[in-house]
Formats: C-alpha cells, structure tokens, sequence
C-alpha cells in the first residue's frame, strides 16, 4: 500500500466515472483483449442470472485523461517493480504478448450464490 497515490477525491472522481460507464457503456458478452479495443462492459456470470459485470479499461484509450493520469500512477509502480525481472529473456518475452488493461467488477446485490439452488 502506497499512501497518498490517490486522493479521496480522486478516488471519488474515478468511482463515479466507473459507475456512469456501467450504466452507458456498449456490453458486450465476450471477454476481447486486443491493443485496438475500446472499452466496454462485459456482463458476467457461470448461469442465466447476471451477477456481475465488468468494465474492461484499456491504457491505450486514456493516454491523455483523468483516468490516463490516475492509472499512469500505478503502473508507474508496477513498471518500477517490475524492472528487476525484464533481463530475463523468457519473462521478457512472455510480457510482451500482454496487454495493459484495468478491469473494474460491479457486484450486484440480492442475486444469490451461482452455486444455490
């Protein structure tokens, strides 16, 4: 945990703009990764009832705002930290067939266990 990354009204901001591109978002019901992929919502669940749903973030759609900004901060970190393991050709290799994406799941209430009968 680093203190201070974001602030409280950072945090607010981002939730807020998560909770309005839950609501307006194109859905799509297939989990897409590709570097030219827009973001969306992907409703999720292992039976008929929706249980959750996901917001896919991909960093190439916010190179230039608020949300650029916020999670530029912690890749920054996470490039930081990751920076030990890049002289090894094999995790070199297999991070560059990633992509950097941030997913954002929204539970819903009331809607039980996948597992209950």
């Amino acid at each position: 945990m680093i203190r201070g990354l974001f602030s409280a009204k950072e945090t607010d901001q981002y939730r807020e703009n998560c909770e309005q591109f839950m609501t307006d978002a194109r859905r799509i019901r297939a989990r897409i990764i590709t570097k030219s992929m827009r973001d969306y919502v992907h409703p999720r669940s292992h039976d008929h009832l929706e249980r959750t749903a996901r917001i896919y973030q991909y960093f190439h759609n916010h190179q230039d705002d608020f949300i650029g900004r916020l999670l530029g901060r912690a890749i920054t970190i996470r490039d930081e930290i990751e920076s030990a393991w890049l002289s090894d050709p094999i995790y070199r290799n297999e991070k560059g067939t990633l992509h950097d994406y941030v997913i954002v799941t929204q539970y819903y209430s009331n809607r039980g266990n996948a597992l209950a009968t």
